[in-house]
């Protein structure tokens, strides 16, 4: 089921119905009990337990990923679910007879092909809150927009950071891949870019609101530098680009929302400069008067 959601959003096939299929998956997901720890439950197999721990992950990054293109409330809460993150371990680890010392061993500084996926999920917490601020009914407050831009921020510089000191395997083998890297990347600047793009008209009005239009360009450049094609790029970067050509859902949303907030911030700059050029013209023939 998480393969067909995975599916529906990349190839657009019943696209518009994604965010309800994702609730579904959600709501069978917390009936099989995956919201629950398995330590929380009844004894399993270290195999089991990760099993259960990244099936959890992965459909919840599915659900808000999902939400956020809807325009719609994920309807889930960090209060629903007490399910740890997955260890950082790699599949060939993970075995019927592996066991709980070898799972503990491992340590976040070593890539495994889990990694990423467990690194991302720190920032879920801050992203969820940010999908239910922009797509809530009442108008959201600026005060908390700000909070929230400050953890986002603050996650993804550490997260980048942390995923690019792990050594580079185009294949994510034995190091990340630049896949990987684009990909966290675009997931974590189209959040900034959705919580601060609301406020992007207020700002040509009210300067208290200047940072909102600051970090949306700001997103939307880096966004908008996924979707450049790299000289002689890696098999995985040519995957990569090939997705955003091909894909749908996110990949198609998002480089057009990040072309819209330059071109209007382009616009605006433009108009200013005319009116500076209007102005200074003015003071000019009011000093030779």
């Amino acid at each position: 089921m998480c393969l067909l959601e995975l599916a529906k959003q990349t190839t657009g096939v019943a696209g518009d119905l994604t965010w309800i299929s994702a609730g579904g998956l959600l709501r069978a997901a917390m009936s099989m009990g995956l919201n629950h720890d398995p330590e929380n439950l009844v004894k399993m197999t270290p195999l089991r337990t990760e099993l259960r721990r990244r099936l959890w992950v992965a459909i919840l990054e599915i659900n808000l990923q999902a939400s956020l293109d809807a325009g719609a409330l994920p309807l889930i809460s960090p209060r629903d679910f007490d399910t740890r993150p997955p260890r950082n371990l790699d599949e060939q680890d993970l075995t019927a007879e592996t066991g709980q010392d070898v799972l503990s061993d491992i340590g976040l500084g070593s890539y495994t092909q889990t990694s990423a996926q467990t690194a991302l999920f720190e920032s879920f917490a801050t992203r969820l809150a940010i999908v239910n601020l922009v797509n809530q009914s009442d108008p959201p407050e600026y005060r908390e927009t700000l909070r929230l831009s400050d953890d986002l921020v603050s996650s993804t510089r550490a997260l980048m950071q942390r995923l690019r000191s792990y050594p580079r395997d185009e294949y994510g083998v034995s190091g990340i891949s630049s896949f990987q890297l684009h990909l966290v990347e675009m997931i974590m600047n189209r959040h900034l870019l959705a919580l601060h793009l609301p406020w992007w008209n207020d700002a040509l009005r009210n300067p208290i609101h200047y940072y909102s239009r600051k970090t949306s360009v700001d997103a939307a450049r880096t966004l908008a530098s996924l979707y450049r094609t790299a000289p002689n790029p890696s098999p995985s970067l040519i995957d990569f680009d090939r997705l955003l050509v091909c894909g749908s859902g996110p990949f198609r949303s998002t480089p057009v929302h990040a072309c819209l907030t330059l071109t209007l911030e382009y616009i605006h700059l433009k108009e200013e400069e005319q009116n500076n050029k209007g102005l200074t013209s003015l003071l000019e023939a009011l000093n030779l008067m």
